[in-house]
């Protein structure tokens, strides 16, 4: 192959040196810090954990320290017939990535050179000939996650930002046919609806929409026609805000286009149709839940936005108190017993739920998930997804679940009479089971599990605790000035016996878009059944005695849990107002 082997260790700190890059000094301490952990890490590795320098820098100076060309790749220039030329695993195992083959040559992106004996391997495995491209392993990691199996995959790298929506020329119906925005191997549908979804004008704007709703962090996004007007708005920190007004005679068009990239039936008009599809936005994949549902005006589509890169959160970064993250601690190392987070739609609760097992998941023991749909991947965790285009049933799902010998079963709700019961028999049998359930607080979801036929007896005995929640808008640190309150809002206050001796609320600025807020924090309040509030779900309490007991007995309403917060200067004290009911 014509590769020279040379010692890269030091050449690699020279070179980066020479290139003004890292110091002597820095090439030194990463040198003996190296010796000093038995050779465990790359010179490389370490001068990018100190911060010396890039993983694009160590990449460019490593394909020059063995001759190689550097290249930055992306899902753009990869073909993705190529990638199937190695089994995914070994690819991922290896850092590797097959860009394109060109006759008997197939071009390969590594992120580490050196490594000859690969290098034949895969030449042996292929029966080609390998040429080698150094790139970061990030970059190669990134666009193998792009052409994951069975998944729509668009890759969204251009920005319409600089253009205005008045540059758009009008999309008719049976304008010929463009290629822009395609990907290798994509089947797109055939007519005159079909070639207007796929004009460059078309393509750009919902690739625009798309990866704006991901770079400002959307939890979704809505295209909403009107009688002769169209608005795309995001749901961003939980409240919807107007993006954009295409002109009007775009929307046919653009809902095509999102039908094609979701897999969907460009032709049906008359019936709501659900897809997903996966794009990447700088470098990065995102899954979008794509409902399309007709209406008074045409097609609407809501696109829900899940990041995949999205870090797992911990328990502490949940905006739990001191007091109600200890407790709710203690009710989650139970052996067994079930454990429920409440909450209205878009509260957080999946997301205290992943934070929980984050922290139960061990190697002894056996954590199952049952879920509709799958949203995100949870290292270590069994996950399975109820297939309901196949007659699978939330219920039935979790029959078979049980069959799997687990320890910690998490379902991501209970829907209905016969998943509520099959829960609280599991957790009186020995399994710890967390769930969801949809009421606007904690007593209200003992109601609801009653409402749902489970025996009042049983509900009293499995439930370890009852979590609700509301997620409220944190106040921009940018432009977050004191200010007076109304005469109303200190006598609520007062109503509850609290004081607070300073308001705070934001101003509106560029960081948070005028809006005065930036990101989420939840409100809880924490309800643990002790022995008298247990007889009283046996003997049917109504929701009002179960909170008032609850109250006496300790537990913290979600109002008080935000004023507490609004004393702290994180959130403002019309939040608390919008989002929870008070008790005087």
């Amino acid at each position: 192959m014509g590769y020279t082997a040379i010692e890269s260790k030091v050449q690699l700190g020279q070179l980066l040196v020479a290139r003004q890059v890292v110091t002597p000094d820095q090439v030194e301490d990463a040198l003996a810090e190296q010796t000093r952990t038995g050779h465990q890490k790359l010179l490389g590795e370490i001068l990018i954990g100190k911060g010396y320098c890039t993983e694009n820098e160590v990449a460019a100076a490593l394909a020059e320290c063995y001759g190689v060309p550097y290249a930055k790749i992306g899902p753009k220039i990869c073909d993705p017939k190529a990638i199937e030329v190695l089994p995914r695993e070994f690819c991922e195992e290896h850092a590797i990535l097959p860009l394109f083959r060109v006759n008997n040559t197939l071009t390969l992106a590594v992120s580490e050179p050196a490594n000859l004996f690969l290098f034949d391997q895969i030449e042996h495995l292929t029966g080609y000939k390998v040429q080698v491209v150094c790139a970061t392993a990030k970059d190669i990691l990134a666009t193998l996650r792009a052409y994951s199996p069975t998944a729509n995959v668009f890759v969204i790298a251009e920005s319409l930002e600089d253009k205005g929506l008045e540059d758009f020329a009008l999309v008719q119906s049976g304008a010929p046919q463009a290629e822009a925005g395609g990907h290798a191997g994509e089947k797109l549908p055939s007519g005159p609806l079909a070639e207007a979804a796929n004009q460059s004008t078309v393509v750009g704007l919902v690739n625009y929409l798309l990866c704006e709703a991901v770079r400002q962090h959307a939890a979704s996004l809505h295209i909403e026609p009107d009688d002769k007007s169209m608005r795309v708005r995001y749901r961003v920190d939980g409240k919807l805000c107007e993006k954009s007004r295409p002109p009007y005679q775009m929307h046919a068009a653009i809902i095509s286009r999102i039908k094609i990239m979701a897999g969907l039936d460009v032709a049906q008009h008359r019936l709501a149709q659900e897809g997903n599809l996966r794009v990447m936005v700088d470098d990065r994949p995102v899954d979008l839940r794509v409902s399309i549902m007709p209406g008074t005006w045409g097609e609407k589509a809501a696109i829900r936005v899940v990041d995949l890169q999205k870090r797992l959160m911990a328990l502490e970064s949940l905006g739990f108190t001191i007091e109600n993250l200890q407790r709710f601690r203690q009710v989650i190392q139970s052996p067994y017993g079930l454990v429920v987070v409440a909450g209205p739609a878009g509260s957080g609760k999946k997301t205290t739920l992943r934070a929980a097992l984050s922290e139960l998941n061990r190697d002894d023991v056996n954590v199952c998930t049952v879920e509709d749909p799958l949203e995100c991947p949870l290292p270590g965790v069994n996950q399975f997804e109820v297939n309901t285009s196949m007659g699978g049933e939330f219920a039935r799902t979790l029959r078979h679940v049980l069959r799997q010998d687990p320890d910690i079963i998490m379902l991501s709700e209970i829907r209905d009479q016969d998943t509520a019961n099959i829960a609280v028999q599991a957790a009186l049998t020995g399994c710890f089971v967390l769930s969801t359930l949809y009421t606007h607080n904690a007593p209200l979801a003992v109601r609801r599990l009653l409402d749902l036929n489970v025996p009042s007896y049983l509900a009293s005995d499995a439930l370890l605790g009852i979590l609700a929640q509301r997620l409220v808008r944190k106040i921009c640190p940018s432009c977050k000035q004191a200010y007076e309150p109304s005469g109303s809002i200190r006598r609520a206050v007062a109503n509850l016996g609290q004081e607070i001796p300073q308001y705070y609320r934001g101003t509106g600025c560029t960081l948070c878009r005028n809006t005065g807020y930036t990101g989420q924090i939840a409100l809880h309040e924490l309800l643990v059944p002790d022995d008298a509030i247990k007889e009283m779900i046996n003997e049917r309490a109504t929701p009002s005695q179960l909170r008032a007991r609850a109250i006496e007995k300790g537990m913290v309403s979600m109002a008080l849990d935000g004023i507490e917060k609004v004393k702290a200067g994180i959130i403002s004290i019309e939040e608390v107002l919008r989002t929870v009911q008070w008790e005087s």
